[in-house]
């Protein structure tokens, strides 16, 4: 029997899906704001992928949102952490402070959550673990495993950098299989990057480098490394960023999404960009 480690961060994305460049310190806010937990089902997504061999493996994750009631609702065996998390964990006492508290479901979500977890995953000695969230819970189960097991990351935040995660969640549940079934059987080590969110709210990007996690050896299935637009590479986004306004047609609204190249399309605009998330354009 196989033995695959499961974490979900319930929270991962919120804060970016309502235009709070993350959810670091604002959670409480991005659920005034009315921000729907979505990394559940991208976690189920990619467990999805891993039905063809239920009767051959067991699920260790732990009771509720953080993976328990998704390995549950699909039918997998499971193994929980007899340990129960801490229901007002760091960042239910952050929302707290912040006037805000997280709904009673989505207690036990914070970094030392994820970390106690992982630590106990590791003594459990899983095949696999496959996590789901953004950069910050990559760095968490950086901090708590390191290089000691394999791992694979679900896309679930709005800020993903390390390239210790799968292009999408089909994607992170197809590479576990592949892992759990032996096809592939190798592995590579992959950066754990993570920004400040509170200079990105800032408009200022800090991208720092915290460890490495290993990954099965398969790049088709993995994001590419994340990093700042190079100097040199100014002049190819002015030109691309030309090209988009050029074509723009008048009394039409346009979708501008979030990075460096469509921020170049706003500079000609004289528009203001937002880093995470879209802005909304209307072309006299």
């Amino acid at each position: 029997m196989k033995k695959i480690g499961l974490i979900v961060n319930p929270i991962a994305g919120m804060g970016g899906s309502v235009g709070l460049k993350g959810t670091d310190n604002a959670a409480a806010e991005a659920f005034r704001r009315g921000a729907i937990p979505r990394a559940g089902n991208r976690a189920k997504a990619a467990l999805s992928e891993l039905l063809s061999i239920k009767e051959e493996l067991f699920v260790y994750t732990c009771q509720g949102s953080m993976g328990g009631d998704i390995a549950g609702e699909l039918g997998f065996r499971t193994v929980m952490k007899p340990e129960a998390l801490d229901g007002l964990n760091s960042v239910g006492k952050r929302a707290s402070m912040d006037g805000g508290m997280l709904p009673g479901p989505l207690f036990g979500t914070g970094a030392e959550d994820t970390k106690s977890l992982a630590e106990w995953l590791l003594k459990e000695e899983v095949d696999l673990i496959l996590f789901a969230g953004g950069d910050g819970t990559a760095r968490d189960v950086y901090q708590a495993v390191e290089l000691s097991a394999c791992c694979v990351g679900i896309p679930a935040g709005v800020k993903i950098h390390s390239p210790v995660y799968a292009k999408n969640p089909k994607a992170a549940g197809q590479l576990a299989l592949l892992w759990l079934t032996g096809k592939v059987s190798m592995t590579r080590e992959e950066e754990v990057l993570d920004i400040d969110e509170e200079q990105y709210r800032r408009e200022q990007i800090n991208t720092r480098l915290y460890g490495y996690l290993k990954i099965p050896k398969e790049r088709s299935f993995t994001q590419n490394r994340k990093a700042p637009t190079p100097l040199s590479d100014a002049a190819a986004i002015d030109s691309i960023a030309c090209e988009m306004v050029r074509q723009m047609e008048p009394d039409t609204f346009y979708i501008i999404g979030a990075g460096t190249t469509t921020r170049g399309v706003l500079d000609i605009l004289g528009l203001k960009n937002s880093l995470i998330g879209v802005d909304l354009v209307y072309i006299i």
